[in-house]
């Protein structure tokens, strides 16, 4: 849906329009800004036991070792709060025997943008927070069966941060910040929109565009007009339908290796006379459609 809807919104007027919007309701509260206040809401009325038990359950394992054994439960639960707060997905997915690099690129993000807003908060405290929920915390000989060890805090923090992010975003925000009312769906108030140059023979039967949330870039590209290509077949496959025909993805550098989430093959950005290019045989090398993901 919100790559639908995105063909009817144009993003050079996301400023402007954005600008009317605040001035007209009066409020100068920037979209993030309003999540970030929607979601601390949620923890604190619809789901302050579940943070109670987290706070808990990490007081525990910081009271095993010297360095954190001072850490109390009320500024411990005050670090979760705003991480929480600053999580910038649904959920990460560690679990005991594996942490991606993905999550601990997730776990960084939440907890560097919870630490500059809370410069008065020991920044100890956010680092043993982290070492926790990626699990690089010494675990003490002869610990206590009932004792909770990092990957149940993970689990746990894992089961709060989804519903936090659904009825802070999807319940709360989505009906209190209304600037473009078919924007308010999950990942289509965020992010970058924009259509991509296509170039070559076919460029008229090919048509692209780009998405980018963060550090997360897709790129989508599906033909069009499919009876001009110089080819019999079913579906226009490979280098004789596609000839010299290209996209350019402007802002992606070259080299970005990207992952066709329909077929599991990748194909790699280059350098093209003019701009980084992706070329329409190899995107369409083994299937007609191509939603490319990057990371």
């Amino acid at each position: 849906m919100n790559r639908i809807n995105g063909l009817f919104v144009d993003p050079a007027s996301a400023a402007e329009f954005t600008r009317r919007y605040h001035g007209w309701i009066g409020d100068q509260t920037p979209y993030r800004a309003v999540v970030r206040q929607k979601k601390l809401l949620i923890l604190e009325v619809s789901l302050a036991s579940e943070l109670h038990v987290l706070a808990y359950q990490l007081e525990r394992i910081a009271l095993r070792d010297r360095r954190s054994r001072d850490f109390t439960q009320s500024g411990l639960q005050h670090v979760l709060r705003q991480v929480i707060a600053s999580f910038p997905v649904y959920r990460s997915y560690i679990t005991a025997k594996h942490v991606s690099e993905q999550d601990r690129v997730l776990v960084d993000r939440a907890v560097r943008l919870a630490m500059l807003r809370n410069p008065m908060t020991s920044r100890a405290i956010f680092r043993f927070f982290r070492d926790v929920l990626l699990d690089q915390v010494e675990r003490p000989e002869g610990l206590p069966a009932d004792e909770p060890e990092p990957a149940d805090f993970a689990g746990k923090f894992q089961q709060v941060t989804a519903p936090v992010m659904a009825k802070g975003l999807e319940d709360t925000c989505f009906h209190n910040y209304n600037r473009l009312v078919s924007l308010n769906e999950v990942g289509g108030a965020s992010g970058e929109y924009r259509p991509l140059p296509a170039r070559g023979k076919h460029e008229s039967s090919l048509f692209g565009f780009l998405r980018r949330d963060g550090s997360r870039t897709a790129v989508v590209a599906v033909p069009r007009l499919t009876t001009r290509l110089d080819t019999t077949d079913r579906f226009p496959l490979g280098p004789a339908a596609w000839q010299d025909t290209e996209l350019e993805p402007a802002g992606v550098p070259d080299g970005t290796k990207l992952r066709n989430v329909f077929t599991g093959a990748s194909v790699t950005t280059s350098s093209g006379s003019e701009a980084t290019i992706i070329k329409a045989r190899d995107v369409f090398a083994d299937f007609p459609v191509a939603p490319l993901l990057s990371g």
